[in-house]
């Protein structure tokens, strides 16, 4: 349930310290939100993660809506963010994870209209 004042739906984990790549859990809206935003938390120092916040109207046909990569300069604790389309679904996509000693991924999805 969002916060009436806010609007902001609370913060969903949509991989929980996974070690391989794939598709996460799949964060159901109350509304539409156009501010989509994921945090990537890694451990075991990871040489490449690569992760896309994906979005939905329909809950079905996914695309990317921004891009978490250490490869292009992201580091540990980043957020990659949407601003300007209107999603009823979201999640994480884990592309990449190598090396690192028993690496693991962790991404929170928040969204709102604001």
């Amino acid at each position: 349930m969002p916060n009436p004042i806010s609007g902001i739906d609370p913060p969903f984990t949509s991989l929980n310290a996974v070690t391989t790549t794939g598709i996460g859990g799949v964060m159901i809206m109350s509304a539409p939100h156009n501010n989509v935003s994921m945090q990537v938390v890694s451990t075991g120092s990871p040489t490449a993660v690569k992760a896309n916040l994906e979005g939905s109207i329909d809950g079905i046909n996914f695309t990317p809506l921004a891009v978490f990569d250490t490869g292009a300069g992201a580091t540990n604790l980043a957020i990659a963010s949407s601003t300007s389309t209107m999603v009823l679904y979201a999640r994480a996509n884990l592309l990449t994870l190598t090396g690192g000693t028993t690496p693991t991924v962790t991404a929170r999805i928040l969204a709102g209209n604001y």
